[in-house]
């Protein structure tokens, strides 16, 4: 039986598709928040549909998936910025096919364009290449901005999420893993005023905070309260060019403030952190090291192989 890919998500919908396109860049306006997928392969490679759950079956969704899944593990997977549902559905088949795990990954619309209207905007309009770069720059900040106030608007649906997931796991012994990136530690620090984190992240054997888009500065308020101790691990890249832009927007400096960007050679005490910088072969910016196969970098592979998926 295969690993499982499933989608639990606030965005718009469009019931009467079945690919990429069957959830929007957009949130829902529905009272019913949260919509399920499960993702079906077809027998091309990258070909694949989505399978839309009927509205109000989420629970019973969950709870029959992990009850057919093999005993692999699951990982919960919350994405940063700037995803499309395609691009969201990339990381997830990433990490399912790299570390052999089943994953549930939520969803929100981080990113308020598809991907003609993306590539539309890469489009030069003057031969001022000092212009270009700085319209690009201005129109990622814009983009970014419109994406971190989703976040906060997507932190109880997230809250909604991972009680749904825990609720389906119930008292089996299947083996969890939370992996969050980027930006969206924005949407689960904010989860912790609907539902306590301790509690949202109880049935997690590891919780990975991956290249964390959030305040370095206070950030033991609330990555203490999620009560795992050293399983909590906090990676850090001060070559993360991708949150150098976001130091740009957030500090108005180039200067790492960024969680994930500034190392911490000198704690000691937990959670655990894990610097990488200066580490090649991890992606062009730095920022999806969960994401680096064993041929680019063995040693980084396994650090990632050992907290999702063995």
């Amino acid at each position: 039986m295969g690993n499982k890919i499933v989608l639990i998500t606030n965005r718009g919908i469009r019931p009467n598709r079945t690919g990429a396109t069957l959830f929007k860049n957009r949130m829902t306006k529905s009272d019913h928040r949260l919509r399920c997928a499960v993702i079906d392969e077809g027998g091309n490679k990258d070909k694949y549909s989505l399978s839309l759950v009927a509205q109000g079956e989420e629970q019973t969704c969950l709870s029959q998936a992990i009850d057919d899944s093999n005993d692999k593990p699951w990982i919960f997977f919350v994405h940063g910025n700037n995803q499309t549902l395609k691009k969201n559905l990339k990381k997830c088949f990433a990490l399912r096919d790299l570390y052999d795990v089943n994953v549930v990954a939520f969803s929100w619309p981080s990113v308020h364009h598809g991907h003609f209207m993306g590539t539309l905007g890469l489009i030069p309009y003057q031969p001022n290449p000092v212009k270009y770069l700085t319209r690009q720059l201005t129109r990622k900040l814009k983009q970014y901005g419109k994406a971190r106030k989703n976040a906060e608007l997507s932190a109880k649906d997230l809250s909604d999420s991972l009680a749904l997931f825990k609720n389906a796991l119930g008292g089996t012994e299947v083996k969890a893993r939370f992996v969050c990136h980027s930006l969206g530690h924005r949407v689960l620090m904010l989860s912790d005023q609907h539902r306590n984190l301790s509690e949202s992240l109880e049935p997690f054997e590891h919780v990975l905070l991956h290249q964390a888009d959030e305040d370095n500065e206070g950030h033991r308020d609330w990555v203490t309260a999620i009560g795992k101790g050293e399983k909590t691990v906090i990676t850090t890249n001060e070559n993360d060019t991708v949150l150098k832009i976001s130091n740009l927007y957030n500090h108005k400096s180039l200067n790492n403030q960024r969680l994930g960007n500034v190392a911490k050679h000198d704690e000691h005490e937990p959670p655990t952190y894990k610097d990488f910088t200066g580490v090649k072969h991890v992606s062009l910016t730095g920022h999806t090291l969960f994401l680096t196969d064993s041929e680019d970098n063995p040693e980084v592979f396994n650090y990632f192989n050992s907290l999702i998926g063995e």
